[in-house]
């Protein structure tokens, strides 16, 4: 529901991670990192951690690289998650 999107909003800025777009409701959160960094390769590496996370470029025809995380909010609350992105924001991401 949209007040659930929008404290999970909440949560991942805390986090140190920067939104897209403050969520109103809906399926997926978008989020990026405070500085530019492939989020591909984060990607990749969450594999080892056995995150699936779906880099922006996912959902664009041309598959150009864009700095945003599509986050489902059915899972975008893991605490597994919320470690590794935590993580990637320390490490300078």
């Amino acid at each position: 529901d949209a007040q659930e999107s929008r404290g999970l909003g909440d949560v991942y800025k805390r986090q140190g991670m920067t939104l897209f777009t403050r969520p109103a409701g809906g399926p997926f959160l978008w989020a990026g990192f405070p500085r530019d960094i492939d989020v591909q390769k984060v990607a990749q590496e969450a594999v080892s951690e056995g995150l699936l996370l779906a880099p922006g470029l996912l959902f664009y025809p041309d598959q150009r690289p864009i700095p945003w995380l599509r986050f489902n909010v059915c899972y975008a609350n893991d605490p597994t998650l919320m470690r590794f992105l935590r993580r990637q924001v320390d490490a300078g991401g």
